[in-house]
């Protein structure tokens, strides 16, 4: 079984979602459940949330996470769901994080105090950082 731990989320995340554009989920295993799982840090384990606070969650992670993938809400709830992070009620109306099981991926427990927002923001701004120091310096004259 493979296991992923803070580092490597950490740093596979960032690059997924700040270095790279990437035009849905990735087709990549790994890289699909770290994008997946970091939606799921957003969401307390122990509450049941309506479809439109998970659309609203979505959409935060989506602009403020994930914010060159090229997709919707709607297919990451989706994911969400297939790939059994979420289970959700017949009705399709009540939503509940979960771990899924898998015999061939996990994640480490350490994984659950990222705060994705705060890293994706701080990775942005070591990016926008070194862009103005290796950018060429205009000189008055």
């Amino acid at each position: 079984m493979i296991t992923i731990d803070k580092t490597e989320f950490i740093n596979r995340l960032t690059q997924l979602c700040v270095k790279s554009a990437v035009h849905g989920l990735p087709k990549r295993r790994r890289d699909r459940h770290i994008l997946l799982k970091s939606v799921t840090l957003l969401f307390d384990p122990e509450r049941t949330y309506a479809e439109s606070d998970v659309n609203n969650t979505i959409r935060l992670w989506l602009t403020s996470v994930a914010v060159r993938l090229d997709t919707d809400h709607a297919a990451i709830r989706r994911a969400l769901v297939d790939e059994r992070y979420f289970a959700r009620d017949r009705a399709g109306s009540a939503y509940v994080r979960r771990e899924p099981k898998s015999a061939t991926l996990s994640f480490d427990r350490s994984v659950e105090s990222v705060d994705v927002v705060s890293t994706i923001v701080e990775a942005m701004k070591v990016i926008e950082r070194k862009r103005r120091e290796h950018a060429p310096k205009l000189t008055s004259g």
